[in-house]
């Protein structure tokens, strides 16, 4: 069977699911699977224009069991698709553990995990970013149709740069900060430290139209606070950094933002600090 061929039928197949509304606006969409165990899609409202979706199956975040980690996914995204009929947000996080079936490469579920979430991204009207992290592949999806509100004039003057922190697990080992410059998008940063590994991976993305104006920057400046600020000790990329991302690194040590005490750790300095304020 061709893998577009997979992704339709397990997309025709997906659990039924039962919706209910939490208290402060929420929303939690439940479903029984095949081996019993139980399905806990959750939409979570962080601000007005964005919200976060996790799920779990049986309080894990791992979907394998019983071969059928697809049709949970299937059923996941058509939890989605349901939302967004209902509420149209401007932005969706969410994220995917690539933990398999015994005899599965994580790669290849990876790969099917971003066809289905491409495929139908597009048809929903949304804009689709995917970041593998490692154990996680980490999801954006970003309105195509959403004009966020013009700020009064001094606001925009004064407050031009916002930053979003998204985190799937409340910053145990990752987090994802996107840099928005009047209300446009300008790029993101991804970090994540492995918990089996203590191992560090983390990139940064830049929009073509908005390189070499200090963007990348002022995402790692704030990656570093991020991270540090809530223990995970920000460190560079155990697969090494590129001579570009070196000389970013030297540009904000020899400005006196940033300083190193050895082995690829990074704190921001005051003036570092000063600089996001």
């Amino acid at each position: 069977m061709r893998a577009a061929e997979f992704i339709t039928e397990v997309f025709d197949q997906p659990y039924r699911m039962k919706w209910e509304k939490a208290e402060y606006g929420d929303y939690d969409a439940l479903a029984k699977l095949q081996d019993g165990s139980n399905l806990h899609v959750m939409f979570e409202k962080e601000t007005p224009d964005t919200w976060n979706i996790s799920f779990y199956r049986n309080n894990s975040q791992e979907i394998t069991g019983e071969g059928d980690a697809p049709r949970v996914f299937a059923t996941v995204l058509a939890a989605i698709q349901k939302f967004i009929k209902k509420e149209h947000p401007a932005n969706i996080f969410f994220s995917a553990s690539k933990a398999t079936d015994s005899g599965e490469e994580t790669t290849s579920r990876a790969n099917l995990y971003n066809k289905m979430v491409s495929r139908y991204a597009q048809a929903w009207g949304y804009y689709l970013q995917a970041h593998d992290n490692g154990d996680l592949v980490m999801y954006e999806l970003i309105s195509q149709h959403h004009q966020p509100e013009e700020p009064p004039f001094s606001e925009a003057q004064e407050n031009p740069i916002k930053f979003d922190v998204h985190t799937p697990d409340n910053f145990k080992t990752t987090f994802q900060i996107t840099l928005t410059v009047h209300g446009k998008h300008v790029g993101q940063f991804n970090f994540v430290r492995h918990a089996d590994t203590d191992d560090v991976n983390n990139e940064v993305e830049v929009e073509s139209r908005f390189l070499g104006q200090g963007y990348g920057k002022l995402l790692l400046l704030k990656a570093i606070d991020v991270a540090n600020n809530h223990g995970l000790d920000f460190q560079q990329d155990i697969r090494g950094i590129t001579d570009a991302q070196q000389r970013v690194y030297d540009s904000l040590e020899n400005s006196g933002l940033i300083v190193s005490p050895g082995d690829g750790f990074w704190f921001l300095t005051p003036a570092g600090e000063q600089e996001l304020l």
